[in-house]
């Protein structure tokens, strides 16, 4: 069911079968090889439909990466992590011409100190009723993000792909993943296209780590245009939520009551330390291995 506030025009999903979903401390992992959601044969990555959807069945999608219970993004080889891309935008296409959806979400929890429910790495592709008031909508040829990222909160670029601090961030360990050429959605970008975003979700999520020297609970979440259209600019947020080693953010109320976001540090000096942390190889060295 979907509500909307009449004085301020947000809108709200009840979901009342989400309560009966299963939990991280539920028992056997519903993931892992002869789990509940397990294919038979195993491959990975895999899509299916969630048994306890926020909206009409058919519309709520997980995605499990790997076998392996803990192989996060972060460590999954770099076919693996392409192979999840691929994912991504198929499904996303395929979700896009259902009656009823005029946007795609695709999204990760990381940790439950993200507010993931089940431990094994995954996300998931909600096939939404409307388009999200926070999506950025830009008219083909006039996109703010078709645009070069400011100079000081770029973190790395590649051949199709610039990675940046965004400018006003929703949390201080935030990167911005934008497509360097107008592609409205994750189904028009081309094969090479995606294997050069996979290598650098992957790194990005790398560096995050390293920040704290370990996994850093985030949130990830792709912004494409409504299904059918040119409008849009697909980027990939990932928004870490560590602030401190051991630490994470929880938001406050004045930010969920506003819609502000308070940062410990400022986004330039976040990127010129997301810029040296180790753990991520370069463009150069990953195309000498030939993973883009």
């Amino acid at each position: 069911m979907l509500l909307r506030d009449p004085d301020t025009g947000a809108r709200t999903v009840v979901a009342t079968g989400r309560t009966r979903r299963l939990a991280a401390s539920s028992g056997r992992c519903p993931l892992c090889r002869g789990g509940l959601e397990a294919p038979d044969p195993y491959v990975t990555p895999y899509a299916f439909a969630n048994r306890w959807p926020a909206l009409p069945a058919g519309h709520c999608l997980l995605v499990a990466y790997s076998g392996e219970h803990t192989a996060d993004l972060a460590e999954l080889p770099s076919p693996a992590v392409a192979a999840v891309v691929d994912v991504w935008a198929d499904r996303s296409h395929a979700l896009a011409e259902k009656d009823g959806v005029e946007y795609v979400l695709v999204f990760e929890n990381r940790g439950r100190g993200a507010g993931a429910t089940l431990d094994h790495p995954h996300s998931q592709i909600f096939g939404l009723p409307v388009v999200p008031d926070r999506v950025g909508r830009c008219a083909a040829g006039a996109c703010g993000r078709c645009s070069p990222a400011d100079h000081a909160l770029v973190v790395e670029e590649g051949p199709s792909w610039s990675v940046s601090v965004p400018t006003a961030p929703r949390s201080a360990y935030s990167l911005r993943i934008a497509a360097r050429r107008h592609a409205a959605a994750l189904s028009d970008l081309t094969a090479a296209e995606r294997r050069e975003l996979a290598a650098l979700v992957q790194r990005s999520v790398r560096r995050l780590d390293a920040v704290f020297d370990g996994p850093m609970p985030y949130h990830l979440w792709i912004e494409q245009g409504p299904p059918g259209g040119t409008v849009g600019h697909v980027t990939v947020f990932v928004a870490g939520l560590g602030v401190a080693k051991g630490a994470t953010r929880i938001l406050g109320a004045a930010e969920t009551a506003t819609g502000l976001h308070f940062v410990p540090e400022a986004p330039a000096d976040v990127a010129r330390r997301l810029r040296t942390v180790r753990g991520a190889d370069t463009m150069s060295d990953l195309k000498e291995k030939k993973h883009i």
